[in-house]
């Protein structure tokens, strides 16, 4: 059960975020910057003076995953090639980072300052918490907001990060697991819509010969 509600929270996140980004791309990309710039500067600054601000962290994680997001993909040329390229490497080092030994407590006293300036989260009674990560964040809404550029679909924009993430709990509900590196997941959803789009265009083109 508790799986669960950590699925709906997280795809519930997912989805918003990537539908923020891809109704973001109507705004000039100085306030992308603004809003990145700003938020980093934030993060960094609570982390390393170990400042205790939750709930509010969940805010300014939110901010620097849409405004960063919406950058990158604003700084991205509306191609596959160079958003293949980000995905690869978030998918290393998303991978790497998953190495990294995790907070196994709950309490906002235990849990360490910087955790909470990485990730959206909600702290529950009895020592658990839901947790998603600021970089999955971005990429959601970077994911959404170069479909859009790409005059690709709103449901093209979303999909990578929602199927990702049930593909991520689907693993971890067959082959228990504390939990997995979530961006290669929306990276292998990003491409296999990518290639199939690629076919039905070619299948498409042939058709119309």
């Amino acid at each position: 059960m508790f799986r669960l509600a950590e699925f709906g929270f997280d795809a519930t996140l997912l989805a918003g975020t990537a539908t923020a980004g891809w109704f973001a791309t109507r705004y000039a990309r100085r306030w992308f910057v603004a809003g990145t710039a700003v938020s980093l500067l934030a993060l960094v600054t609570g982390a390393l003076f170990e400042v205790r601000l939750y709930p509010w962290t969940d805010g300014v994680v939110l901010l620097f995953a849409l405004s960063g997001g919406s950058l990158l993909a604003s700084l991205l040329p509306a191609r596959p090639a160079p958003l293949g390229l980000v995905l690869a490497t978030l998918s290393v080092i998303d991978s790497g980072l998953f190495l990294l030994p995790a907070p196994t407590t709950a309490s906002p006293a235990q849990l360490p300052a910087p955790f909470f300036f990485g990730n959206v989260v909600l702290l529950l009674p009895h020592g658990q918490h839901f947790v998603l990560g600021a970089l999955d964040l971005l990429l959601a809404a970077a994911l959404a907001a170069q479909a859009r550029r790409r005059r690709r679909s709103f449901l093209t924009g979303t999909a990578p990060t929602v199927i990702g993430i049930a593909l991520a709990f689907l693993v971890v509900a067959l082959r228990p697991t504390p939990g997995l590196p979530l961006i290669p997941f929306f990276s292998t959803v990003w491409l296999a819509l990518e290639i199939a789009g690629r076919l039905v265009s070619r299948r498409t083109c042939r058709a119309g010969d």
